[in-house]
């Protein structure tokens, strides 16, 4: 707007001053916004009158009526103070005219500064080159990457800006101030959940889920104890085995497996919990892995053929409170060594243990307590290592007996001395038949009559006592009682004054 009013007034002074032989330069406007040149032809280097103020724009007369020089600033200028200073490189208080060229001129605020580096104080015009700029607010920093306080202008690229407020921060990744407004939708959105960002009740959850986990692993994995039984026999088993437990209403236990569905094997602890009270006919019969078996508290009856052929079975618990192993509860176990009979005891079934060759201790413990009172049949038939009964040093019976079945202790072929009950009063055929190392016997005095072949085949017997005296209840001798008895020298009775 300016340089159109300085074109309009030198337009009218070259009218003006054509009737005084005066010539005007116009030239076009400055591109760079300088003030445009009036050469005066005909007057000395102008003359002002002191005091008077020249409106900008207007021309000043001399003394002598000629025109002057025309001024944009407002104020009569000097001569040498207007004019082409393009190439004025030092000119003092220059502010109008083109001063591109001018590098180092202080307070130059007007005019194309591009190409100057080092401007202090500069805030107009284009800046993009002045990398340290200090106070630099304006223009186009893009490539300044260390302004202090630079708040306008791109500063994509500038990681580092303390303060930076404005422009585009999303490559600033260490900007605590860039403002929610600036960042991208997209960022709102998405966010990154760590593990620390875990809500608390997941948290929790999870670590019941992980104790959870822990205590099934851990009640799958064996946990292996160690027991010794009344007979000494050390046992380990897994206390962590689980098994599939098949009980009656009355508490019979009549079956039991794996849970997968497989036959229990090794040594096998039964659950006290399950409420078993009798081991049913033929819950075990025929398993081959079981190698022992430690009965639960609360068990009253070990039924028929329970274990009957269990050929790897050496061992087992049977609790106190047993009154009954029936009819062979463990016939066939031919690996069975040793076991403990509790003073609770009443009866020992027919074929009990019939065939067990390497049974050698039938231990009590109690048995000046021992309510045992009859052995069955063929109870112990072919237990040829059997030598310690109801001891653990000698073949004892204990005074509650009163009767021994048919075959019961045949072919005990390990037995060298019988401590008879006086109160065995019944004595079954063959009861004691083929025990080769017998040497000697002391029959009871209760004995009404000594059965057949009773005694048959001990070929070292060599001494037969009858007990009691005049008291004896022996009547009457079998036949055969003691066929083959080779050795038997003599036959003794006892009196009683």
């Amino acid at each position: 707007m300016k340089k159109q009013r300085v074109l309009a007034l030198l337009l009218a002074l070259s009218l003006a001053l054509g009737t005084n032989g005066m010539s005007v330069l116009a030239a076009g406007p400055d591109v760079s916004g300088g003030a445009v040149m009036v050469e005066n032809s005909g007057s000395p280097a102008g003359a002002e009158a002191p005091g008077a103020q020249i409106p900008a724009g207007e021309v000043v007369p001399d003394d002598e009526g000629n025109g002057g020089q025309i001024t944009d600033d407002g104020t009569d200028k000097p001569d040498g103070s207007a004019g082409d200073d393009q190439n004025d490189p030092e000119q003092p208080g220059d502010t109008t005219g083109d001063n591109q060229n001018d590098p180092e001129q202080p307070g130059d605020t007007t005019g194309d500064n591009q190409n100057d580096p080092e401007q202090p104080g500069d805030t107009a015009g284009d800046d993009q080159n002045d990398p340290e700029q200090p106070g630099d607010t304006a223009g186009d920093n893009q490539n300044d990457p260390e302004q202090p306080g630079d708040t306008a202008g791109d500063d994509q690229n500038d990681p580092e800006q303390p303060g930076d407020t404005t422009g585009d921060d999303q490559s600033d990744p260490e900007n605590p101030d860039a403002s929610e407004e600036e960042q991208d939708p997209d960022d709102k959105v998405t966010e990154d959940i760590s593990a620390n960002d875990v809500p608390a009740d997941v948290e929790e959850d999870t670590e019941e889920e992980t104790e959870e986990e822990q205590e099934a692993v851990q009640s799958l994995a064996p946990r292996m104890m160690t027991f010794q039984d009344e007979t000494g026999m050390r046992i380990t088993y897994d206390a962590n085995a689980r098994y599939v437990y098949t009980v009656d209403e009355s508490g019979t236990l009549t079956g039991i497996t794996n849970e997968d569905g497989s036959e229990v094997e090794g040594n096998v602890v039964l659950d006290e919990t399950k409420g078993i009270r009798r081991i049913g006919s033929g819950a075990f019969t025929g398993n081959t892995k079981i190698t022992y078996i430690k009965m639960p508290a609360g068990l009253t009856v070990i039924g028929a053929e329970a274990f009957k052929g269990c050929t790897v079975l050496r061992g087992m618990t049977i609790p106190t409170g047993v009154t009954a192993i029936e009819e062979s509860a463990f016939e066939g176990c031919s690996a069975l060594t040793q076991f403990a009979m509790p003073a609770t005891m009443e009866s020992i079934g027919n074929r009990a243990f019939y065939g067990d060759s390497r049974l050698f201790m039938v231990y009590m413990k109690s048995i000046s307590i021992s309510r045992l009172h009859s052995i069955g049949s063929y109870a112990f038939y072919g237990c040829a290592t059997l030598v310690q009964f109801c001891s653990d040093t000698s073949f004892t019976f204990p005074d509650s007996l009163t009767s021994i079945g048919e075959h019961a202790f045949q072919e005990c072929r390990g037995v060298k001395s019988i401590v008879f009950s006086e109160n065995i009063s019944t004595m079954g055929d063959y009861a004691f038949a083929s025990c080769s190392a017998l040497t000697n016997v002391v029959l009871p005095r209760a004995l009404t009559a000594i059965p057949q072949y009773g005694f048959a085949d001990c070929h070292f017997l060599s001494s037969v006592t009858f007990g009691g005296g005049n008291s004896n209840e022996t009547r009457t001798i079998g036949a055969y009682a003691f066929k083959s008895c080779y050795k038997l020298g003599s036959m003794e009775l006892l009196r009683v004054n």
